[in-house]
């Protein structure tokens, strides 16, 4: 896959750098998530909502529709039990030796995967499938 460059300005190369480093991601990563959801709320919502939602965090604002807003709620929803959570956050920068079970992190080497790191120290690249990791 190639890549193309693409102007940003500054506050959104500010947010998506601070979001980032929160989320373990690079900043082209982050700003590739956030596209990947908006374009998710964009299909599931008319060009009326969706330029409201753009100039508000506000859903209940955004949506004159009751049905549209059930739905951009429920995509949200999906999309959150999708995501870590915060206990898992903590959980994930922990150091293996220090709750007795593995770690993981971003793989420097391919961003595709992530590393697991055991108790004992070993080290292996793989990818999650559902809640199961799996080494490649």
């Amino acid at each position: 896959m190639g890549t193309t460059a693409v102007k940003i300005s500054e506050e959104l190369a500010m947010l998506a750098r601070e979001e980032a480093e929160a989320t373990d991601r690079s900043m082209t990563g982050q700003i590739e998530h956030w596209a990947k959801l908006g374009r998710s709320v964009e299909a599931s919502v008319t060009i009326k909502s969706a330029n409201a939602l753009k100039k508000t965090a506000d859903l209940n604002a955004a949506f004159d529709d009751q049905e549209e807003r059930a739905a951009a709620y429920a995509l949200l929803a999906k999309l959150r039990e999708e995501l870590p959570t915060e206990r898992l956050k903590v959980r994930l920068k922990a150091q293996p030796a220090e709750t007795g079970v593995a770690v993981y992190e971003a793989d420097p080497e391919n961003l595709d995967q992530i590393v697991r790191i055991l108790p004992d120290g070993t080290r292996e690249s793989g990818a999650f499938e559902g809640d199961t990791f799996k080494p490649s």
